[in-house]
Protein backbone atom coordinates (compact mmCIF):
# COMPACT_ATOMS: atom_id res chain seq x y z
CA UNK A 1 0.00 0.00 0.00
CA UNK A 2 2.88 2.43 0.81
CA UNK A 3 4.67 1.70 -2.42
CA UNK A 4 0.94 2.33 -4.33
CA UNK A 5 0.15 5.62 -2.58
CA UNK A 6 3.82 6.90 -3.20
CA UNK A 7 4.63 5.81 -6.80
CA UNK A 8 0.65 5.82 -8.07
CA UNK A 9 0.61 9.85 -8.33
CA UNK A 10 4.22 9.91 -9.90
CA UNK A 11 2.78 7.08 -12.85
CA UNK A 12 -0.08 9.34 -13.53
CA UNK A 13 1.69 12.36 -13.60
CA UNK A 14 3.92 10.93 -16.72
CA UNK A 15 1.27 9.01 -18.15
CA UNK A 16 -0.24 12.54 -18.26
CA UNK A 17 3.07 14.36 -19.56
CA UNK A 18 3.46 11.49 -22.36
CA UNK A 19 0.19 11.28 -23.33
CA UNK A 20 0.53 7.28 -23.23
CA UNK A 21 -1.62 4.84 -21.12
CA UNK A 22 -1.22 1.57 -18.64
CA UNK A 23 -3.27 -0.81 -17.98
CA UNK A 24 -1.99 -2.24 -14.64
CA UNK A 25 0.82 -1.53 -12.07
CA UNK A 26 2.01 -3.72 -9.39
CA UNK A 27 4.72 -3.15 -6.64
CA UNK A 28 6.50 -6.13 -5.05
CA UNK A 29 9.91 -7.24 -4.30
CA UNK A 30 12.89 -7.91 -6.98
CA UNK A 31 16.11 -8.74 -6.45
CA UNK A 32 17.94 -7.53 -9.77
CA UNK A 33 16.14 -4.54 -11.09
CA UNK A 34 13.84 -1.24 -9.77
CA UNK A 35 11.17 -1.42 -12.73
CA UNK A 36 10.05 -3.42 -15.65
CA UNK A 37 7.45 -3.01 -18.07
CA UNK A 38 5.55 -5.49 -20.14
CA UNK A 39 5.18 -3.28 -23.50
CA UNK A 40 2.48 -5.67 -24.80
CA UNK A 41 0.69 -5.84 -21.90
CA UNK A 42 1.10 -2.19 -20.95
CA UNK A 43 2.26 -3.56 -17.67
CA UNK A 44 4.62 -1.91 -14.86
CA UNK A 45 6.21 -3.16 -12.11
CA UNK A 46 8.44 -1.53 -9.42
CA UNK A 47 10.05 -3.03 -6.57
CA UNK A 48 9.12 -1.84 -3.07
CA UNK A 49 12.93 -1.53 -1.93
CA UNK A 50 12.64 1.74 -4.17
CA UNK A 51 10.84 3.51 -1.49
CA UNK A 52 14.32 3.57 0.14
CA UNK A 53 15.21 6.30 -2.71
CA UNK A 54 15.03 9.98 -3.13
CA UNK A 55 11.66 10.89 -4.68
CA UNK A 56 13.24 12.64 -7.45
CA UNK A 57 15.10 9.04 -8.21
CA UNK A 58 11.93 7.03 -7.99
CA UNK A 59 10.43 10.18 -10.51
CA UNK A 60 13.16 8.72 -12.64
CA UNK A 61 12.26 4.84 -12.23
CA UNK A 62 8.69 5.84 -13.08
CA UNK A 63 9.54 8.04 -16.28
CA UNK A 64 12.07 5.13 -17.31
CA UNK A 65 9.59 2.52 -17.52
CA UNK A 66 6.42 3.88 -18.66
CA UNK A 67 9.24 5.72 -22.30
CA UNK A 68 9.55 1.60 -22.63
CA UNK A 69 5.75 1.58 -23.76
CA UNK A 70 6.83 3.46 -26.41
CA UNK A 71 11.09 2.76 -26.95
CA UNK A 72 10.67 -1.02 -25.68
CA UNK A 73 14.73 -0.64 -25.86
CA UNK A 74 17.80 1.62 -24.37
CA UNK A 75 18.92 2.70 -27.74
CA UNK A 76 19.40 6.58 -28.30
CA UNK A 77 15.52 7.27 -29.07
CA UNK A 78 14.85 6.22 -25.85
CA UNK A 79 17.54 8.47 -24.03
CA UNK A 80 16.46 11.27 -26.31
CA UNK A 81 12.28 10.92 -24.99
CA UNK A 82 13.59 10.42 -21.64
CA UNK A 83 15.79 13.46 -21.85
CA UNK A 84 12.40 15.14 -23.16
CA UNK A 85 10.77 15.18 -20.12
CA UNK A 86 13.41 14.97 -17.44
CA UNK A 87 16.72 16.96 -18.63
CA UNK A 88 18.20 16.07 -15.09
CA UNK A 89 17.70 12.05 -15.54
CA UNK A 90 21.17 11.33 -15.04
CA UNK A 91 21.51 13.03 -11.51
CA UNK A 92 18.37 11.74 -10.33
CA UNK A 93 19.62 7.69 -11.88
CA UNK A 94 22.66 8.40 -9.44
CA UNK A 95 20.56 8.85 -6.20
CA UNK A 96 19.07 5.58 -6.40
CA UNK A 97 20.43 3.16 -3.73
CA UNK A 98 22.76 1.14 -6.16
CA UNK A 99 24.47 -1.09 -3.44
CA UNK A 100 21.03 -3.02 -2.69
CA UNK A 101 21.82 -5.05 -6.65
CA UNK A 102 25.53 -7.01 -6.41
Amino acid sequence: EQASSIIEPIIIKYLKLTNLTVKHASYKFMKTRWGSCNTKKKYLNFNILLLASPLVAIEYVVLHEIAHLKYPHHQESFWNYINIYMPDWKIRKNKLINSIFI
